[in-house]
């Protein structure tokens, strides 16, 4: 048994096919390094003082197991007490996975702000599906209602996704006057958008409404505007 006094511990976290990992980093008060991927591990604080059983694997030390055999207490408050004794190692390891489980929270809804594009179905389905896991790693002890606050200012997850109502293809020419003229456009105009000097020489009408609808922009939004 090797004893060691903490004086850091990193944790990398990921995912793989057997779900979600924690890897502790474990660095005592005379450079040791040892590893665990123990969920234990998660209980530990710097400060405590363990009797660990090793195993060296070619340059990476593992820790098979401990035991605290000192907590940290100089020069830090006193540890939360229920009558007087120290809550169990549980109750740390619940807490750190709380604080964990917020931090990634608040991390991937600051991680969809920045990024948010409200374009198309696609970008709503990625949005809504981390919101989900987002969702899932919420907890009671997370602000809420900071969280509803941020998810307040995503208009592209707040409701269905509205679409421009679209005209009907021109079937002649004179539709595509008629349609013209409901905003005061005359014949002429229409011509000169089209980039034509006869009717004659109109290839698609739906381009050529297109156009005059670009040219004319203002004078439609005045006419609709109007009520015309």
């Amino acid at each position: 048994m090797q004893k060691i006094k903490i004086a850091n511990i990193e944790v990398t976290e990921g995912d793989n096919d057997k779900g979600h990992w924690s890897k502790y980093l474990i660095i005592g008060d005379d450079k040791t390094r040892v590893s665990s991927f123990d969920k234990g591990a998660a209980s530990l604080k710097v400060g405590d003082t363990i009797e660990a059983e090793v195993e060296v694997k070619g340059k990476f030390t593992n820790l098979k197991s401990f035991k605290v055999v000192g907590h940290a207490t100089e020069g830090k408050a006193p540890a939360p007490s229920t009558n007087g004794k120290e809550l169990p190692p549980e109750y740390w390891e619940a807490k750190q996975r709380i604080e964990r489980q917020s931090i990634e929270a608040q991390t991937a809804v600051k991680a969809i702000l920045q990024h948010a594009e409200p374009v198309g179905e696609e970008a709503k389905r990625i949005y809504l599906k981390a919101l989900l896991w987002c969702e899932a790693k919420i907890d009671a002890n997370m602000p809420t209602k900071a969280l509803q606050e941020q998810l307040g200012r995503m208009p592209h997850v707040a409701g269905p996704e509205k679409t421009e109502k679209k005209a009907p293809p021109l079937k002649d020419v004179g539709e595509l006057y008629a349609r013209a003229g409901k905003f005061g456009i005359s014949p002429r105009d229409v011509l000169s958008a089209a980039g034509v000097d006869n009717p004659e020489d109109i290839i698609d009408l739906d381009e050529a409404w297109v156009a005059t609808a670009k040219r004319f922009k203002a004078t439609i939004k005045a006419a609709q505007e109007a009520g015309k």
